[in-house]
């Protein structure tokens, strides 16, 4: 063979091998995913799952095409485990394929996944995952090379070395046989060309030539594929498979379950404070429907009572389960998905926003329009995604228990009304306002007339004359007030005609009694405040006066006391009888808080019970100002710019609270079987900045330190607790002192500011930039609306929650804490002299 001819023959020789020769899993399983395992070094985790959830992530770099491309994040619940080490519940990205889908259309489907794992965790999907039939075979075939498979989360065997090439893969890469064709067809055309133009070859050329064409047919044997066997049908990608059974969080547990923050992590504890589960979550809210919604870095999942993560975090905002089982989940500002609490899609998606009503789903959708403004759409569905009401333009809204809308947008008075499993029960042209229940309706044609309706829209009664409804008790159809130009009086509807129950010239009706005025006049559901001839009477809901008081009363009535009520006469205090008739005289007195009245000129003040005519007073007059609560013994007592906490039974001081400006009594609202309680709120500031809350209780004992923006009595799972805010997370802490937090760290690059009072030397050899950038970061931890070139950067972070008020731009008086005062001041000086 001459050297030309030889060199020839090794570059098609050459050419083969590199054409023939198997490849990385990228490359074969593009063109037909057989289960790659000549290539399985290729794979961080080999796994068998089913697809529970799927969301639109971020675009970002894939890994398969390292190209940036728009990403899917499919959920899936494993089944078995070959390679690496999963949880029961893992997340994997993938990307669009050519048909311009995603791979993973239908929800619990099972699929043998390869997944690549990148420097940042995330797992990325390859092409050779498979699914349907040919999923058994390659099972089999992992589990002779890999080993048997295991369940999720146990310890991951050693990995198997494994052979390469043809001798490894049953079922190796898919075969070319054009491109075999073409070489064996451009060794011959070449042979013939020699053979023309030369002598016939030597027997060692042709020998050669008989060795490239058996290493082609060779190379070419070892690449077929034999027929795949039961080829799982197309998919039908426009019709997702929705899941069609529900799943149940696990049941509750007998212990209350509270947010517990320690460890620079959240958790929850229980009652008496001892962790549950353990702190491991970066935001947890309490839990709703048997589910509590954590995040994990951006990202947003639920947890059961029993602290496995239900719902995968992956989302970046998660509504709280419906006592259906249902909850929404935002992947992306126009992605909203419906799930259960299992993380289950039930409705795909995506859409705008959904209002979970129960049976019924109210969602909204945008939809592209070509060149113009895309058109927004709402709809009632069922679970299943099938319309109640069908997609359209005209919004549905929910007014208590009925769904409202108007079927022509620029019509908006024209209302059709639907409850809320979809079905129509009237139209109307005008105003709506329903009852709590949706027996009544109130309503206001476009003429201005007042009308009463029932649940199918026919008129109650003509009413004639009235010009205002209200209803006592929603939960009551049968009563109602009727405004009319000569006053109102109280209707009985169940009669026929409606009779009065009431009827007194010129009585105005208040519309509504607080909780805190029912609790002291002890009033029953439905009893209404009404101001007659300079009187102010309680009446129950048959038409009972219950109570007549001067209109002059400010406190009507106080627990303990029920009959007496106080006003002012001629700059006295007056106790009054349940009749309105004065029982007694009270000197001096100029306020009282609940039952108790304080006496006595600035500087010199007591108290004394109304409760107890003639009592006698409970304090030495030596204070500036005195703080009750109803219900306690206790109070707090202000005097030389200091606080004490005072036993009103026997004067003595139980406790000190130190300098503060400003004291509150909070309150829990009285339950059955349960009295009222309450806690003092005590805040500190000076001049225009500055100020915290602390929490104190009746006795005196500090349940909260003065680091707080404010509280709010709150109940969770029937305890209750006061709720706390720091920089926008809530804490919590018990009546009976037990906190629910720990070690609270200062967020920010300089939690210096908050914690410790910095001297002027060490601002002096910082640049005029780096005490700005302080100044920024100490109001932003307390809602300071950043400048919009800076907001970006503030809005990454977990801490910022800014108060989007641009009116407000420093904090309030109450916002910064002794410290953060003085280093406030302290850099307004700095950055002052600088500017100079």
């Amino acid at each position: 063979m001459t050297p030309r001819r030889a060199a020839t023959t090794a570059a098609l020789s050459l050419l083969a091998l590199l054409e023939l020769a198997p490849r990385a899993a990228r490359a074969d399983c593009a063109r037909d995913p057989a289960p790659p395992t000549a290539t399985l070094h290729h794979y961080d985790v080999i796994f068998e799952g089913r697809v529970v959830a799927r969301a639109l992530g971020e675009p970002r770099r894939s890994w398969y095409s390292r190209q940036y491309a728009a990403v899917e994040l499919t959920s899936f619940e494993v089944l078995r485990v070959w390679r690496g080490e999963l949880e029961p519940h893992v997340d994997v990205h993938t990307e669009r394929i050519q048909d311009g889908d995603f791979k993973y259309t239908r929800l619990g489907e099972r699929w043998l996944v390869y997944a690549a794992r990148e420097d940042d965790g995330a797992l990325w999907d390859s092409p050779c995952s498979t699914r349907g039939a040919p999923l058994e075979t390659h099972a089999e075939s992992l589990a002779r090379l890999l080993g048997p498979a295991r369940e999720p989360s146990a310890a991951a065997p050693p990995l198997a070395p494994g052979a390469r090439g043809c001798a490894v893969s049953e079922t190796p890469r898919p075969t070319r046989p054009g491109v075999t064709l073409a070489l064996v067809i451009l060794l011959a055309a070449w042979r013939r060309r020699a053979g023309a133009s030369r002598p016939a070859p030597p027997r060692a050329s042709t020998v050669g030539a008989a060795l490239l064409c058996a290493l082609v047919l060779a190379l070419a044997g070892c690449s077929a594929t034999p027929a795949r066997r039961g080829a799982s049908a197309p998919d039908d990608r426009r019709h997702p498979a929705r899941a069609s059974t529900r799943c149940a969080p696990t049941p509750d547990a007998p212990r209350v379950l509270i947010p517990y923050y320690a460890d620079r992590a959240w958790g929850f504890a229980d009652q008496a404070g001892h962790p549950v589960i353990a702190p491991r979550y970066d935001e947890v809210t309490p839990f709703s429907g048997g589910l509590a919604r954590v995040r994990l870095g951006r990202w947003w999942g639920a947890i059961d009572r029993a602290g496995v993560l239900r719902v995968p975090a992956r989302w970046r905002a998660l509504g709280a389960a419906s006592s259906s089982g249902l909850m929404w989940a935002r992947a992306a500002w126009h992605h909203v998905e419906v799930l259960d609490v299992c993380g289950r899609g039930v409705l795909p998606g995506p859409y705008v926003a959904i209002d979970e009503l129960g049976d019924a789903i109210v969602a909204e959708r945008v939809r592209a329009q070509g060149a113009g403004e895309p058109l927004r759409e709402w709809a009632l569905l069922d679970h299943r995604g099938e319309p109640l009401l069908a997609w359209g333009r005209a919004p549905i809204w929910r007014d208590g228990p009925a769904l409202l809308r108007a079927p022509q947008p620029e019509a908006p008075w024209s209302l059709q009304v639907h409850d809320l499993a979809g079905r129509h029960l009237f139209d109307w042209r005008g105003d709506l306002r329903f009852s709590e229940g949706g027996a009544l309706t109130i309503a206001r044609d476009r003429e201005g007339g007042v009308h009463l309706l029932d649940r199918s829209g026919h008129e109650v009664d003509a009413l004639r004359g009235v010009t205002d409804l209200h209803l006592p008790d929603p939960g009551r159809a049968d009563r109602v007030w009727a405004g009319r130009a000569d006053g109102w009086v109280l209707l009985d509807l169940s009669r026929a005609p409606p009779a009065p129950l009431l009827e007194v010239p010129g009585l105005t009706v208040r519309q509504g009694v607080t909780a805190e005025e029912a609790e002291r006049a002890e009033a029953e559901p439905g009893s209404e405040w009404a101001s007659v001839a300079g009187q102010r009477w309680l009446i129950d809901i048959d038409g009972r006066v219950v109570l007549k008081l001067l209109e002059a009363t400010r406190n009507p009535t106080t627990p303990g006391c029920a009959a007496q009520s106080w006003g002012r006469e001629r700059g006295e205090l007056v106790t009054y009888d349940a009749e309105g008739e004065p029982l007694e005289r009270v000197p001096e007195a100029f306020r009282v808080d609940h039952r108790w009245a304080l006496l006595g000129e600035l500087s010199r003040l007591t108290v004394r019970d109304v409760c107890s005519p003639g009592g006698r007073e409970l304090l030495a007059r030596e204070w500036d100002d005195v703080t009750t609560c109803a219900g306690s013994h206790v109070a707090i007592g202000a005097r030389d710019d200091q606080h004490y906490v005072v036993d009103l039974r026997d004067g003595a001081r139980v406790g000190t609270i130190g300098p503060s400006h400003r004291v509150f009594c909070r309150r829990f609202p009285a339950r059955a079987g349960r009295a009222a309680r309450g806690y003092f709120e005590v805040s500190y500031s000076e001049g225009h900045l500055g100020g915290s809350f602390g929490v104190w209780a009746h006795d005196g004992r500090p349940l909260a330190p003065m680091q707080f923006g404010w509280s709010e009595p709150r109940e969770l799972d029937g305890v209750e607790l006061i709720a706390l805010p720091y920089f926008g997370a809530t804490l919590y802490v018990g009546l009976d002192g037990v906190r629910y937090f720990e070690g609270l760290p200062t967020p920010g690059r300089y939690p210096e500011l908050a914690e410790r009072e910095l001297a002027e030397a060490e601002l002096r050899p910082l640049s005029t930039a780096a005490l700005e950038e302080r100044w920024l970061e100490l109001l932003a931890r307390h809602g300071y609306l950043v400048p919009e070139a800076r907001r970006a950067e503030f809005l990454a972070q977990d801490w910022y929650r800014p108060t989007w008020d641009k009116r407000a731009a420093e904090p309030s008086a109450s916002a910064l804490s002794p410290i953060e005062r003085a280093n406030y001041e302290l850099l307004e000086r700095a950055l002052a002299s600088r500017r100079r």
